[in-house]
């Protein structure tokens, strides 16, 4: 990815670093806007909180200010998505 211009990339996951010269900053799928909401992530939303339904905007915000929380207090890498 470096020998194409790629300074950085940000898969799923975790295990922030560098490998072969391009910075890794993973993201988490519940931290995305579009795990909450929109229908193709039910089944994400199903497994990690029982019910695939799209869940309310007031979720989503205290999901992310626990995170942001978190990774404050851990000093830690945190990325965070959002979809226009």
């Amino acid at each position: 990815m470096r020998e194409k211009g790629f300074e950085y990339c940000s898969p799923a996951g975790h295990g922030v670093g560098v490998r072969q010269g391009v910075a890794i900053l993973p993201f988490q799928w519940g931290l995305l806007d579009a795990c909450h909401y929109l229908p193709r992530f039910g089944p994400l939303r199903a497994r990690d909180h029982g019910s695939a339904n799209a869940l309310p905007p007031s979720r989503f915000g205290k999901t992310l200010d626990a995170a942001l929380r978190a990774a404050i207090e851990d000093g830690r890498h945190l990325s965070l998505v959002f979809h226009p």
